[in-house]
């Protein structure tokens, strides 16, 4: 099961189903850019490992 990066619009395992583990190519390390629509850029968020 792997979920998109903006959970309200992406189109990940909720709409296409699961994803073998073979085809999966990498892991995300980092936030890269962080918007939400009611306070614009989250800075704070930016640059930041995923753990």
């Amino acid at each position: 099961f792997v979920m998109g990066d903006n959970r309200d619009q992406s189109y990940d395992s909720r709409y296409w189903g699961f994803v073998d583990l073979n085809e999966i190519k990498g892991k995300a390390l980092i936030i890269y850019w962080s918007w939400d629509p009611n306070d614009w850029v989250r800075f704070n968020r930016i640059g930041r490992l995923i753990k």
